[in-house]
C-alpha cells in the first residue's frame, strides 16, 4: 500500500462483494487522501453501486469510457414538445429487469 500512495495514486476501488479491505488499507494509509470507493455493497442492487461508483469516479475526475458502458444498450430518438405548455404526458416506460 505504501508503494502505491508513493507513486501517486489517490482513488482505490475494491473489486468485492463486500468492501473488508478499505478499511485495511485506509489503516495502512492513515494520511491518504483521495477517494476510498467499494465495488459492491450488500444492501444495495449491484446496478445501482455501479452507477454510483462511476459517478463518484468521475467526480474524481477520472475517465470514464462513458461510449463502451453505454455500448450494449440500443437507444432511439424520442420526438418531444416544442411548446412548454403543450398538455400531453411523455413519460417513458422503465424496461423490466
Amino acid at each position: 500500500m505504501e508503494s502505491i500512495a508513493r507513486l501517486g495514486v489517490e482513488t482505490f476501488v475494491e473489486i468485492a462483494p463486500k468492501p473488508v479491505l478499505l478499511g485495511m488499507g485506509r489503516g495502512c494509509l492513515a494520511d491518504a487522501r483521495g477517494a476510498w470507493l467499494p465495488s459492491q455493497r450488500p444492501e444495495t442492487e449491484d446496478w445501482q453501486q455501479l452507477l454510483n461508483r462511476l459517478g463518484a469516479l468521475y467526480r474524481q475526475s477520472i475517465p470514464i469510457n462513458w461510449v463502451g458502458f453505454d455500448r450494449d444498450y440500443a437507444r432511439h430518438r424520442i420526438g418531444l414538445p416544442t411548446y412548454p405548455f403543450q398538455r400531453r404526458s411523455y413519460w417513458i416506460e422503465a424496461p423490466e429487469w
